[in-house]
C-alpha cells in the first residue's frame, strides 16, 4: 500500500537524491567522455611522452578503457617496441579530431585502435564515421601505413548484445574491404569459456574490467593478432 504522508514522501526522495545523482554522474562521464577535447588529450599525452622515450617506427596501441586498465602493457611485440597512448577520451571522435596529436605525432609503422563497448553498441554510426576521418587523414598525412581496428572485448556486461556487435562488425568489414591497409581484429574470444561465453572470472564484478589473469590472456592474443603488422621493415 502506498503511504499517503506527505512528510514519508519527502523524506524517501532525499533518501534517493544521493542515488539519483550518482547514476546521473555515471552516464554523463561516459557519454561526456565519449566526445573529443583536443586541449584534454594534448595534455595527458604530453604527460604520458614524458616518461620515455618514443620509439621510431614503433607499433601504436590507442584506446580509452581497456588499455587504461591494463596496468602492464607489452612493451615489445614481435621485436618492435610499442608506444601506447590511454585517455579516457581517446575514442574514434578524439583521435579523428586531434589526429595530429593522437597518431601523426607518432610516426608509427602500424597503429592498433581499441574500441569499447560504447564504441560498437551505443554509437556505431558515428564511430565509423570517425574511423573514416581517422583513415583519410592518415592518407593525407602519409603516416602509419598499417592501421588495426580491434573489435571490443566480449564481456559479462555486453554479452547480451551479440546482435548489435555482429551488425556493427559487419559493416566494419565492408568499410574495411575498400581500403588498402586496413585490418580488423577481433579478441572477442580471448577471454571465453568453451561455450564461447565470457567467463566472469576473468573480470571484475563489474563485468568490463579484465582481472590480471584476464589481461595475461589478452596480451597473448594481441601478440598473435598484431603479428602481421609487426614483421618485415
Amino acid at each position: 500500500m502506498i503511504s499517503r504522508d506527505p512528510l514519508l514522501g519527502l523524506c524517501l526522495a532525499i533518501l534517493m537524491l544521493p542515488i539519483l545523482i550518482g547514476a546521473f554522474r555515471v552516464y554523463t562521464k561516459h557519454e561526456s567522455a565519449w566526445y573529443a577535447d583536443c586541449p584534454e588529450i594534448t595534455e595527458q599525452l604530453e604527460q604520458a611522452d614524458g616518461l620515455s622515450p618514443i620509439p621510431d617506427d614503433g607499433l601504436l596501441l590507442i584506446g580509452s578503457e581497456l588499455l587504461w586498465d591494463w596496468r602492464q602493457p607489452p612493451r615489445r611485440i614481435n621485436a618492435r617496441d610499442t608506444i601506447v597512448r590511454t585517455s579516457q577520451r581517446l575514442h574514434p571522435p578524439g583521435i579523428a579530431e586531434c589526429f595530429q596529436r593522437t597518431v601523426a605525432y607518432y610516426q608509427p609503422r602500424a597503429t592498433v585502435i581499441f574500441l569499447e563497448t560504447e564504441d560498437a553498441y551505443v554509437y556505431p554510426e558515428e564511430s565509423l564515421a570517425a574511423l573514416n576521418i581517422i583513415d583519410q587523414r592518415r592518407d593525407y598525412l602519409g603516416v602509419t601505413p598499417h592501421l588495426a581496428i580491434m573489435l571490443p572485448l566480449r564481456t559479462p556486461a555486453n554479452y547480451g548484445m551479440e546482435e548489435a556487435r555482429q551488425a556493427f562488425q559487419q559493416s566494419l568489414q565492408d568499410w574495411a574491404g575498400q581500403r588498402p591497409g586496413i585490418y580488423l581484429l577481433d579478441l572477442g574470444n580471448a577471454l571465453a569459456r568453451s561455450d564461447g561465453t565470457p567467463d566472469p572470472h576473468l573480470f571484475w564484478p563489474d563485468g568490463r574490467t579484465p582481472t590480471e589473469a584476464g589481461y595475461q590472456l589478452i596480451d597473448t592474443a594481441l601478440r598473435r593478432a598484431v603479428q602481421p603488422l609487426t614483421m618485415g621493415n
